[in-house]
């Protein structure tokens, strides 16, 4: 093994050779991409112990960020070590943290029998706690799916908190002395600052600040790392002075004007307060929650994945033996990957060599390869590490042996517009030079016309080179994000090419597992006696194309249960159809027995299996594939139907998908059932479910989906950092998806606290992306964009790409299929759309001759983002049961409420505040609420209509309309009939003008135009909102009681009842403009026409978005021109 040291020893270049010499004291190595920077920790392992014979292998520590890359240093180091390559101690920070807490029990004897929280139970955690809050807490506040708002911020605070290694004590103590040191120096603001600082004299009062600044006596200590703010702002104030020295007249203030801009705001009483103030009362009660969270873990015997890192690090602080037993045992400390790295796991690198005078401590990193900053990654760890060793001077690595000349300078080109790096803050030069001779045709841009077309056109140049006999795993296709590698993928169908892909599927997505979980919700219904919401649920399940029934049938259930106003259940019962029948009674059964049933078991009759033979959590899901023959069981067709032979034997690769989805679910319910004191049943499976849809987590099945051991590589760039591959496609290089916008995910922390949070760069982000991707190129590498996206949408290229100075080319591209760009459909619905026209035209005659369109239903119709005209057909003309969601009933109970209130003012009487709220709370208690829901909202509502009513009670007036039907009205556009409702109406008699107001519940807005960070479903509601307001006026202008008596209405607006943090109700305005009445009431005519002829049109080329709904409304009122 000598010589093959010697071999590659004799190969280094002089960087290189620099740092596997240096075996003792600190070394800084910053090694760009294709330098050899794992052959170099390769051959730097092999040589401490070539060159000190004390040291054993296992007296070496190499700690990476992923366990690829420890696998990866594995492998260089067996090259030149043989066996005792596994002596050397290769792992990550957290299996290091593992490895102590096991290697030394006796201090960690309190959490040696915790187990670790996943992700949905610290979630479910922390939503328990902000559940206990008040309603008008500041962090207290919830969406409309009953998230909270602040849930992110909380846990990027927790995160950061432990990612730095402070406790909830630590932060408080530091919140403590901050306002101390506020209350201290801001008497000193008030008492000098210049009423004016351009003034002439201003700055003998910006001198008096200056000189009772310097005599402030020092208070605070550095807690955890962060600098007192007293210190900070009194050596920003300083610095400040020092500016001004150097400048003359007036300009002397300047760098004090800039001074007050970064640190002072005026309060309402206009006077001098820091701005940091403004933000402490939810910084504090982000403290509070902190410590709670950790409580309940405590309590719970549960740790979360940071408390490992930090555990080991309390125990290292604590216990001196502890940390010079594993000096002993690691003498040599090297560290892959160090711009990845957060501020905890550098002060453990630290923690195990601070005791030395000069370390054996190596940090290998290139800032401009630090791309996990959203899993708290913070190149200023490579500061920290400079400024804990200032005598280190840093090697740089500049030889690339990987990449051609062509690419290596495009790839320069992205990284020197990288803003934040160590070439500007240390005036580092990072050369990268190559002397790879060329093969390939370096780095090409290219641009298309329409998205289709750029997926089209790589999929034929990935054949071309197939063809041409280059090998597909030497093909690398990536994307920053992962759905645009999912737009691909049937193009690259179409020419059959083999993929190799890390599926990375949300499990919960997945269609056959939407059945499962469905069918396990009616269960769940069935079992706690709930008809109503069962019968809700039953016609969705039916319609499942497992079930094998015939679709007329459901139909005639359907009209009977609608006409004679009874369940489902009981029309099914009632009419004896057969298979109908066996399976209802079938699904009745087993939710009367599930009640009694561990989860398992009720699982294994669901999917239609046997129980499996060991039980093991290990277990692979082999016993899915079981027949189930007990007599007594529910006889389910779920295994059947997806885990058949024919698929089995046809389909092999969508067989194993299936299955490897279903396992994933069944290992996660077992991971959580470990973290719970009691077995799970059906009601916990729901739960669970729900849970991790509420909290926005992903349950991701991440097995490969390998087709061939050649087959092309697709993946994100994160995935493919520290790989390499000839032919290199990096594709939709457009602005909207490379260029990030920072959404409010973090809170706004005091500037001594900004330590502790990851630089927020979000341009960087993108740079240090493309600078990865194009560096896994050797050879050929293909940067692609499109100009215009399957969503109408106009896509600019991703602007640095400008700076590398490239004429694109604009291949020509054979057009596509359309069917390759379908969007995806809920099943049950398509199942019903897919009937014979004529046949639905009889059997719906009678509702369609009396139907009146309303706004919900004209909404309902041209909303692509749920369904569309399929889920206007489902839930409005076939009434298939529906449920109303848990604020759906809120607002209802609330709107009940402000009519009563109206109607007592109508009444001659003040509104009876308390007598409102009494009604309200037993309104809510008879509402299919759970418990948890009914707390929560008889807390929100009272604190909401006590608020509301308190400021606009008044207002109420005996001659105003309340919640007033129009059905009866006559209202009519053309051939349209309209009805509705409209919650209140003022009227100006002298002007016959009517103004319209909409009660509205939940988030409050105070435009029509969203921000672009704001969420789609935020844009989607707005617009739904405005049309309602739109179709108002419509009902007023063509009623007989007003429209047609001379009424007419120029305004509406929509009042959002619960206020905001300032107390204030707001409202939204609407000014009616003919331009936009005019396109509205074609859209309405449109949709009328198209309900009528039961003309569906399939939505399915739209995206789920706003701009797939307006671009369908703008079709459908083409279609009426």
């Amino acid at each position: 093994m000598a010589t093959k040291f010697d071999e590659a020893y004799k190969q280094l270049n002089d960087g290189q050779r620099q740092a596997v010499n240096k075996i003792d004291g600190p070394l800084l190595v910053i090694a760009g991409p294709g330098t050899g920077k794992t052959q170099l920790l390769a051959l730097r392992t092999a040589n401490i112990l070539n060159k000190n014979p004390t040291i054993l292998a296992g007296n070496i520590l190499c700690l990476t960020f992923t366990d690829a890359a420890a696998e990866n240093m594995r492998r260089r180091l067996i090259q030149y070590m043989g066996q005792d390559a596994y002596r050397v101690g290769v792992c990550t920070f957290h299996s290091f943290g593992a490895q102590i807490m096991s290697l030394y029990p006796e201090y960690f004897f309190k959490w040696r029998e915790v187990n670790t929280a996943d992700s949905l139970t610290t979630h479910r955690m922390l939503e328990e706690i902000l559940g206990g809050l008040p309603g008008d807490h500041d962090l207290a506040g919830r969406g409309i799916d009953g998230s909270f708002y602040a849930i992110r911020q909380i846990k990027n605070f927790i995160n950061d908190a432990k990612g730095s290694n402070l406790s909830a004590g630590d932060l408080r103590k530091i919140m403590i002395t901050n306002q101390q040191a506020y209350d201290e120096l801001i008497k000193i603001i008030r008492g000098s600052w210049p009423v004016s600082i351009a003034k002439s004299g201003a700055i003998d009062g910006l001198a008096e600040i200056v000189e009772a600044f310097a005599s402030v006596k020092a208070a605070g200590s550095v807690i955890g790392g962060v600098a007192p703010m007293q210190k900070l702002i009194i050596e920003s104030m300083a610095l400040a002075a020092q500016q001004s020295l150097q400048l003359e007249g007036r300009a002397q203030t300047k760098p004090f004007t800039a001074w007050k801009e970064k640190w002072l705001a005026k309060d309402d009483q206009g006077q001098w307060v820091f701005k940091a103030q403004a933000h402490e009362q939810k910084i504090l009660a982000a403290i509070d929650i902190y410590e709670q969270y950790q409580g309940l873990l405590e309590n719970r015997g549960l740790a979360d994945f940071s408390d490992q890192i930090n555990w080991t690090l309390a125990a290292l602080k604590q216990h001196k033996d502890l940390r010079l037993n594993l000096q002993e045992r690691y003498q040599y400390v090297m560290v892959d990957e160090f711009q990845d790295t957060n501020r905890a796991q550098l002060l453990m690198a630290e923690c195990i060599t601070e005791d030395q005078s000069q370390p054996n401590l190596m940090a290998v990193c290139d800032d401009d390869q630090a791309i996990f900053r959203f899993q708290g990654a913070d190149i200023a760890q490579i500061e920290g590490f400079t400024t804990n060793h200032p005598s280190t001077k840093p090697v740089v690595l500049s030889q690339n042996y990987r990449s051609n000349a062509n690419i290596v300078t495009m790839a320069k080109k992205i990284s020197g517009q990288i803003e934040v790096s160590l070439a500007t803050s240390r005036n580092l030069q990072k050369p990268l030079r190559t002397d790879v001779t060329q093969s390939g045709q370096g780095a090409k841009l290219y641009e298309f016309a329409h998205e289709s077309q750029h997926y089209s056109w790589i999929a034929s140049e990935i054949k071309k080179l197939l063809d041409a006999k280059a090998a597909g795993s030497e093909i690398a296709v990536l994307a920053r994000e992962r759905a645009q590698l999912d737009a691909l993928l049937p193009y690259l169908r179409l020419h059959g090419i083999p993929i190799n892909y890390e599926r990375r599927e949300n499990v919960l997505d997945q269609p056959h597992i939407v059945t499962l979980i469905s069918i396990a919700r009616l269960v769940n219904l069935l079992a706690k006696q709930q008809l109503e919401a069962a019968n809700e649920l039953l016609p969705q399940i039916l319609s499942e194309p497992m079930w094998d029934l015939n679709v007329t049938d459901l139909w005639q259930v359907a009209r009977a249960a609608h006409k004679e106003h009874k369940l489902w259940f009981d029309v099914i019962f009632a009419q004896k159809n057969g298979r109908l029948c066996e399976i209802v009674s079938g699904l009745t059964k087993l939710g009367l027995r599930s009640a009694k049933l561990p989860l398992e078991q009720v699982l294994d009759e669901l999917i239609g299996v046997e129980p499996g033979s060991t039980g093991d959590e290990k277990d692979d899901g082999s016993e899915l594939l079981r027949s189930s023959s007990t007599k007594d069981k529910f006889a389910s067709p779920f295994k059947n139907h997806f885990f058949s032979d024919e698929i089995m034997n046809g389909r092999p690769v969508e067989y194993l998908t299936l299955l490897s989805h279903l396992s994933t679910l069944r290992h996660q319910l077992r991971s959580y059932q470990q973290t719970q004191a009691r077995t799970l049943g059906i009601s916990d499976l729901i739960e669970f479910i729900d849970a991790y849809t509420r909290s926005g987590l992903v349950m991701l099945d991440n097995a490969p989906h390998r087709e061939d051991e050649w087959a092309v590589q697709l993946m994100t760039v994160h995935k493919a950092k520290g790989l390499e591959f000839d032919n290199v496609f990096v594709i939709g290089l457009n602005h909207r998806v490379w260029t990030k916008s920072g959404g409010p995910d973090r809170f706004s922390y005091p500037v001594n606290l900004e330590i502790i949070k990851p630089s927020d760069n979000q341009d960087d982000d993108g740079l240090r992306l493309l600078f990865v991707a194009m560096t896994r190129a050797r050879q050929s590498l293909y940067l692609t964009y499109f100009l215009a996206g399957e969503d109408g949408k106009q896509n600019e290229i991703y602007s640095p790409l400008l700076a590398l100075d490239m004429e694109a080319e604009s291949p020509k591209v054979k057009s596509s299929p359309l069917a390759l760009v379908g969007q995806y459909e809920q099943r049950w619905l398509k199942v019903h759309g897919s009937v014979d026209k004529a046949s639905m035209r009889t059997m719906l005659g009678e509702e369609l001759n009396a139907y009146q369109l309303s706004a919900t239903h004209l909404n309902n119709f041209t909303d692509v983002s749920i369904g569309g005209p399929l889920a206007f057909l489902t839930q409005n003309l076939l009434n298939f049961p529906s449920s109303i969601g848990a604020y759906g009933v809120y607002g209802n109970a609330v709107h009940s409420a402000l009519k009563q209130a109206h109607e007592m003012v109508i009444g001659g009487s003040k509104p009876d505040v308390d007598k409102i709220i009494t009604d309200f709370l037993t309104d809510l208690a008879k509402q299919p609420l759970s418990d948890t829901d009914k707390a929560y909202f008889a807390k929100k509502g009272q604190l909401a209509l006590h608020a509301y009513l308190k400021v606009k009670a008044a207002e109420f007036k005996p001659d105003q309309k309340v919640e007033f039907d129009f059905k009866n009205q006559g209202v009519t556009l053309g051939a349209a009939r309209l009805k509705g409702f409209i919650d209140l109406m003022d009227f100006d008699k002298q002007r016959h003008r009517i103004l319209i107001t909409d009660y509205k519940t939940g988030r409050s807005y105070s435009t029509w135009n969203l921000p672009p960070s704001a969420d789609e479903h935020e844009r989607i509601k707005l617009h739904r909102y405005r049309q309602q307001l739109l179709f108002y006026k419509l009902l007023i202008d063509g009623s007989n009681e007003w429209g047609k008596k001379g009424w007419s209405v120029d305004s509406a607006r929509l009042q959002f009842v619960e206020s905001g943090s300032n107390a204030q109700i707001r409202d939204l305005n609407l000014t009616y403009q003919s331009d936009e009445l005019q396109r509205f009431s074609e859209l309405v005519s449109s949709v009328w026409r198209h309900i009528q002829d039961l003309s569906l049109p399939d939505t399915s080329k739209y995206p789920s978005t706003l701009a797939g709904t307006l671009a369908f409304e703008d079709d459908l009122i083409k279609e009426h021109g």
